[in-house]
């Protein structure tokens, strides 16, 4: 059945994000991802193969992973990248594919992290950024109830508490208006990349800076392939 007809039939219960928001999170998000699987890259595989595929995801590593997909992180990794550098991707991605769901993407960002990393720590940071970025993506705010829940799956997940320096960068994020500087300083002193920062303001502001590459055009367009309206 035709999309636009499946739209109009089952409208989707919570807004989608627009091209220009997951664009403006691309453009502004690192430029760099966890062993070579930057954002661009990630949403670009998505596209290619549907959805969310580990074992597709796999052949965009740096290099190209060739065994199972859980095995890949065990191979050493001099990149300073971790998961957090895919998570207002996967948050957005999450919004598209199931609406705000927050198990579901909780389980998406951890398995994903899973990928490249056994850092639970850095798995839990992730897996709170991309809470955020799904609610931001859908032009929502958040209670502290709401948090709450956040941190709880979190924490289930990635069997880990969420680092201070998640919960930071997410304060500056919901903050009205948002604290950029803020949020980009506390990732900067955890050794995280700052553009983590960015990419989840972003969600926010979309649209109010200049307009991205073709490359982040086209990888915006791939992500949005990889996740049917939600149903």
């Amino acid at each position: 059945m035709d999309q636009t007809l499946l739209a109009l039939a089952d409208p989707p219960p919570h807004p989608i994000p627009t091209e220009a928001a997951v664009r403006a999170a691309l453009h502004h998000g690192p430029a760099e991802g966890p062993r070579g699987l930057d954002p661009v890259r990630f949403a670009t595989g998505v596209g290619a193969a549907g959805g969310m595929e580990m074992e597709a995801l796999k052949r965009f590593l740096v290099p190209p992973f060739e065994g199972p997909w859980f095995a890949a992180a065990s191979e050493p990794d001099g990149r300073s990248a971790g998961p957090e550098a895919l998570a207002v991707v996967i948050g957005l991605w999450a919004l598209m594919r199931r609406g705000l769901d927050t198990e579901f993407t909780a389980s998406a960002m951890f398995t994903a992290a899973y990928l490249t990393h056994r850092d639970d720590e850095r798995t839990a940071g992730a897996c709170l950024l991309s809470l955020a970025a799904a609610r931001l993506g859908a032009g929502l705010r958040a209670g502290e109830d709401e948090r709450r829940s956040w941190t709880a799956a979190a924490e289930t997940w990635a069997r880990h508490a969420v680092p201070s320096w998640s919960h930071a960068v997410v304060d500056g994020a919901l903050r009205d208006p948002p604290d950029r500087a803020g949020a980009r300083e506390a990732a900067h002193r955890a050794g995280v990349d700052p553009r983590v920062a960015d990419g989840l303001l972003a969600c926010v502001t979309a649209g109010l800076d200049a307009p991205a590459t073709p490359a982040v055009d086209e990888a915006a367009r791939a992500l949005r392939r990889g996740a049917p309206l939600v149903s």
